[in-house]
């Protein structure tokens, strides 16, 4: 306990050097990642994660972490400016203020008297600490901020029985992740603070030029504060409690004071603590009033009911006691055992008494026991209903995901059933393509092998008939051109025409042409009849005719 006082002094005296609000925020926001890091490999996540919910603390709980948050964000923001204003010994010596504190109602309700003038005795040495009279070093604000932190000292032992009975082994596990739910709400906010009063006031993080060597010197000495202030006396409390009495650490704490003079006085004499650090006689001896009452009371409150309540049953019967919260029988009794050294013999009374003891004792070690098995079936339930929350949520992806394979699959048949449709009139459509196409080749060897028998094109006829001896018999045509037998003929606007076996043309009311045959060549227009053939040609009622070269026939 003594270590953890003097981890706590320096810790402050690491922030003298800073911004008080920057001192803060490097006290809290690394300490409570470090204090974090330790809970969850002592706990687990699960456990961390399930103590951030809301469901896992009843009301009282809930409340009394809500004034640790509130405490934390007190001592945190008042500690370091009351260290730099009124010194480190100082402001421990107010500090002490609070745990004196607990349970001066009841000693006042109880008219206790002696812990009541001792606590008087403290206030005297505060206010010898202070020194209210010299206005020039006495500060209020610093008196302040240091009361702020009693505060906080004072709330912490109050609250933490609405975390469970103080036999269950839980209640210090429920208590130090209640600690951890507090600091992590109140981190943000310390945080917060100070970077906006540190951008207000148009400081730095960093004194002077930023260079690395001066970041890496802030960095270190926050991480050294907050390692000092906030987790080093937890661990060493921590291991203080499995080792004394909830009575000895009580008393323990009465020195905490004396820790923060020495500290602070070396501190200031060898340069590296900042701030008003000076010390008189008279401040001293305020100090050492300030523990000293602090240990009369702790100790004066042993001898009260509050720490040696008897009750005087020493046998289970109808006048026995049960506590209807425990089922535990509320039986504590003076000398069960002999002295080891006494040669009195024992007697039945004495029997019954250490009998009685050791079937209390381990009736508490049963109840305990219960109250593991009963946390670890409420975190068993917790987990099962994480899991069964998990397992409706797959079961309603999985629904949905059925669904919307249906529509694929319903999508898919339409797909499929089209794909059918089109592939039958694609096959058509092939059919058809193949008929024309096997028409196309036959009419174009048709009329290869007619052009290859007379030579003739003809345009635009309305019907055109091939003769199975070679002729060709045209009705309606627009022209005929081309060679047959030994004829070149041109004829336009045929009415009728035909083509013999033997090469010759006839035409009927053609509109005009030009026929040659051999070396002769005549041009005429609108012809009643036209016979053309190896043996000549001949005109029939022909409106003009011109023979361009030879000799006309008839």
């Amino acid at each position: 306990m003594v270590v953890s006082h003097v981890s706590s002094a320096i810790g402050i005296a690491a922030t003298t050097g800073m911004l008080w609000y920057q001192g803060s925020a490097w006290i809290n926001t690394p300490g409570t990642i470090i204090l974090l890091a330790i809970l969850l490999a002592q706990f687990g996540w699960m456990t961390i994660r399930n103590s951030l919910r809301p469901a896992t603390w009843n009301s009282d709980q809930k409340g009394a972490i809500a004034r640790i948050f509130l405490g934390n964000i007190m001592v945190n923001l008042a500690w370091p400016f009351a260290g730099q204003t009124i010194g480190i010994g100082a402001a421990n010596a107010v500090l002490a203020l609070g745990p004196v504190s607990v349970g001066l109602l009841e000693d006042i309700r109880e008219r206790r008297i002696k812990p009541i003038v001792l606590r008087i005795g403290v206030m005297a040495g505060i206010v010898l600490v202070t020194e209210p009279w010299d206005g020039a070093s006495f500060s209020l604000l610093g008196v302040f901020a240091a009361a702020c932190g009693a505060w906080h000292f004072w709330n912490i032992p109050t609250v933490l029985g609405r975390f469970g009975k103080e036999n269950d082994p839980g209640t210090v596990k429920k208590q130090d992740l209640g600690m951890l739910v507090s600091n992590l709400f109140a981190m943000p906010i310390i945080l917060g603070t100070a970077i906006v009063l540190t951008f207000v006031q148009g400081e730095s993080w960093v004194s002077g030029e930023v260079t690395l060597v001066a970041l890496a010197t802030v960095i270190g000495a926050g991480l050294f504060a907050a390692a000092f202030t906030m987790d080093g006396p937890i661990l060493l409390q921590n291991r203080a409690r499995n080792m004394l009495s909830k009575t000895s650490m009580g008393v323990m704490f009465a020195f905490a004071p004396i820790a923060g003079l020495i500290v602070g006085t070396i501190g200031d004499w060898l340069g590296w603590v900042s701030g008003n650090q000076d010390i008189s006689f008279l401040n001293v001896i305020g100090i050492l009033m300030v523990s000293g009452f602090a240990y009369w009371v702790t100790r004066a409150k042993q001898g009260t009911g509050e720490g040696a309540a008897v009750r005087k049953q020493t046998q289970i019967g109808p006048d026995a006691n049960l506590d209807p919260v425990t089922d535990e029988l509320d039986i504590k009794v003076v000398g069960a055992e002999p002295p080891a050294n006494s040669a009195e013999p024992v007697t039945a009374q004495q029997e019954m008494e250490a009998a009685l003891k050791r079937a209390t004792d381990e009736l508490r070690e049963v109840k305990g026991d219960l109250g593991l098995a009963e946390e670890q079936r409420e975190r068993a339930s917790a987990d099962l209903s994480m899991a069964l929350t998990a397992l409706a949520k797959r079961d309603a992806a999985l629904e949905e995901a059925d669904g919307k394979f249906r529509e694929l699959t319903t999508k898919y048949d339409d797909v499929v059933s089209d794909r059918e449709e089109l592939t039958a009139k694609l096959e058509e459509i092939r059919r058809q393509v193949e008929t024309v196409t096997e028409l196309t080749a036959q009419y174009a060897e048709e009329e290869s092998s007619a052009d290859q028998g007379n030579e003739l094109r003809i345009e635009s006829p309305n019907d055109v008939t091939y003769t199975p001896d070679g002729g060709i018999t045209i009705t309606n045509a627009r022209a005929v051109k081309g060679r047959t037998g030994g004829l070149t003929i041109e004829v336009k606007g045929v009415r009728g025409a035909s083509v013999g076996d033997d090469g010759s043309f006839t035409g009927n009311d053609v509109t005009s042409g030009t026929v040659v045959i051999g070396d002769r060549e005549v041009t005429f227009r609108k012809a009643h009849r036209i016979e053309a053939g190896p043996a000549g040609l001949r005109l029939g009622h022909t409106a003009h005719v011109r023979s361009t070269r030879g000799s006309a026939a008839e």
